[in-house]
């Protein structure tokens, strides 16, 4: 699960229920619970609270770490480019 972002419902429940909108449920070859993937390394996240958007810290190559985009009006399931 290295290099992505999951989703799953706060629950004491074992196993944790994954949301039935998450945009992998169903799909073979992924984990229902993968909310984004294609990151590197993932080291930190926070939500805008006046947009919903998401901005997530991640490894960046070389000298420079990079910060990715997803705005809350956008699509789940996106690909960050490193797979």
């Amino acid at each position: 699960m290295l290099g992505k972002i999951l989703e799953s419902i706060p629950s004491p429940a074992r196993p944790v229920p994954v949301p039935p909108s998450n945009p992998f449920v169903g799909t073979d070859g992924f984990r229902p619970e993968i909310w984004d993937l294609g990151l590197r390394n993932p080291w930190g996240f926070n939500f805008d609270r006046q947009t919903g958007d998401l901005f997530i810290g991640d490894v960046g190559e070389d000298k420079y770490e990079e910060i990715d985009y997803q705005p809350a009006s956008g699509p789940a399931g996106l690909n960050f480019g490193c797979m």
